[in-house]
């Protein structure tokens, strides 16, 4: 009975998501939403990319553990870097329900956006390409990009058991509450969010 319960609020939750969601692209001009994604897309691709390089520079050194202790030491660092190159207001951060630094745990906005592209994979259906959400106050828009788990990442974020042995004595240091192991290819790692105040998008 108790299960039958829940699965009749996850649908519930579900349904009145998509019409918040509705609702949310109905108060939205599509020139409105068009900068939007346009300043979203931009970023997490500048992020991506920047990470990407960096991480590729510490793994060519031929360690797998190398790679995980930049992340460790940088990865936030380069994430700042990032935002400080651009507009003023917009902030950028990486979540997950499955997160590893703490820093990036999801508060409330970002829960409900996981759990939107999270439904989409579990119901075999392919990752919408974007999220905008409003906020309440309509002070701030937020672009959500997902991320998926390639092969590269399973070094790392692979099967616990099957861990580099130096991979998972740097996890227990560096953080000893990790979350974001066993994926597996394909996966859907997680979100970059794009925070971008209302004044910088044109009525």
């Amino acid at each position: 009975m108790i299960k039958y319960y829940f699965h009749f609020v996850a649908i519930v939750f579900a349904i009145v998501f998509i019409i918040a969601c509705s609702k949310k692209e109905a108060d939205m001009s599509p020139d409105q939403e068009q900068q939007i994604k346009q300043i979203g897309e931009a970023s997490a691709e500048a992020l991506m990319k920047n990470l990407k390089q960096h991480l590729m520079e510490a793994m060519s050194q031929g360690e797998t553990v190398e790679a995980l202790e930049f992340c460790a030491t940088q990865a936030m660092a380069l994430t700042e870097e990032v935002q400080d190159n651009l507009q003023p207001g917009v902030q950028i951060k990486r979540t997950s329900f499955k997160y590893r630094n703490p820093a990036n745990a999801p508060d409330a906005h970002e829960k409900t956006a996981l759990t939107f592209f999270k439904t989409a994979k579990n119901e075999g259906k392919p990752l919408p390409e974007h999220l905008i959400q409003t906020l309440v106050d309509k002070s701030e828009y937020r672009f959500y990009k997902p991320m998926k788990v390639a092969t590269l990442c399973l070094k790392c974020h692979g099967s616990i058991d099957q861990l580099d042995p130096a991979v998972k004595k740097s996890l227990s240091e560096n953080y000893p509450s990790d979350l974001a192991v066993n994926y597996q290819i394909d996966d859907f790692r997680g979100l970059i969010r794009i925070s971008i105040p209302a004044e910088l998008i044109s009525k």
